[in-house]
């Protein structure tokens, strides 16, 4: 065999080990009505993986979110409807903002919470438990 088609079947056999960094991604739906009350959720975020929440609005009003987390670099963002993560801005970025947010909605749809670590939690493989609570007000 030479070295050609080894080097072929070595780059072949790498390519189909790797396996994609949103493997362990998470894909929640709830659905929010406006002064239904909150909608709580519960769960777990490891290294650079993210848990992702689509919620359903039915009305627009104030989308009020609170995570809680022993760990401090467990946060979240928010996306409008019909946003894509990597290409569009979330309308709400807890690096900046924080752990509670109060994001005005002019619209019902679809929103995404994207809850995830920042860096320096995530490169060292930390595992964060958390609480969620979301809910859509005047």
């Amino acid at each position: 065999m030479s070295h050609r088609m080894i080097a072929i079947a070595f780059l072949a056999a790498l390519i189909l080990s790797v396996r994609p960094a949103v493997a362990h991604d998470q894909l929640h739906r709830f659905n929010v009505r406006k002064d239904g009350g909150a909608h709580k959720e519960r769960g777990s975020v490891r290294g650079y993986d993210d848990v992702r929440y689509l919620v359903s609005i039915d009305a627009a009003g104030v989308l009020r979110i609170a995570l809680k987390s022993g760990v401090g670099s467990n946060l979240f963002n928010v996306y409008g409807p019909g946003a894509q993560l990597g290409k569009d801005e979330a309308i709400f970025k807890g690096a900046s903002a924080g752990t509670k947010a109060e994001v005005p909605v002019s619209e019902p749809g679809d929103y995404m919470i994207q809850v995830f670590l920042m860096r320096n939690a995530a490169r060292r493989g930390t595992t964060s438990r958390y609480s969620l609570s979301v809910e859509l007000t005047k």
